[in-house]
């Protein structure tokens, strides 16, 4: 039996005019794992999209909204932000829930 995986992570986030900052995220995993005495494959892939508006130089700093969807950008003070999720999934036949999934998440402060 073998199980192995790995995970590719990248972002950028910056600031315009001392006004307007973004920040965009997005992870891909992939892993096998035995189910059910089987080899079972899943592929996740998972990103999102931050945008910021301050009326207070400085106040936006997209270096601090956290690295996942979960953590985003909640507390900076003096900014209006809003952004979108995505998420999409594809399991092999061994899981419950084989085939494709996603979800997708807007929020904002």
């Amino acid at each position: 039996d073998s199980a192995y995986g790995g995970s590719l992570r990248g972002y950028a986030h910056g600031q315009a005019l001392c006004v307007v900052s973004a920040r965009g995220d997005v992870t891909f995993t992939m892993y096998k794992t035995q189910v059910n005495d089987q080899d079972a494959l899943k592929f996740e892939g998972e990103g999102w999209i931050a945008g910021g508006l301050t009326i207070w130089p400085g106040s936006c700093e997209p270096g601090g909204w956290g690295s996942t969807w979960e953590e985003r950008w909640w507390g900076d003070s003096w900014c209006w932000q809003a952004g979108a999720a995505a998420q999409i999934i594809w399991q092999s036949e061994e899981f419950e829930n084989k085939g494709w999934s996603y979800s997708l998440d807007a929020d904002y402060e």
